[in-house]
């Protein structure tokens, strides 16, 4: 269900935006996506999700 939420969700609401989200959403989902996990100040898991959400977020826009 997360993956429902970030990439089918958030990155396609991000393509609506205008600007450089709509030609690199997933751009949007990963800051957002990182920007979630800061609250944790676990650096590990920022580093993580960071990662996470680029690689899934180009893969989710190469898909769509």
């Amino acid at each position: 269900m997360e993956e429902v939420y970030w990439r089918g969700g958030l990155q396609e609401l991000a393509r609506g935006l205008g600007g450089v989200f709509s030609r690199e959403p997933w751009l949007a989902s990963m800051i957002y996506y990182t920007l979630i996990h800061i609250s944790t100040l676990n650096p590990a898991l920022v580093a993580g999700a960071f990662a996470v959400g680029l690689v899934d977020g180009i893969l989710a826009d190469k898909a769509a």
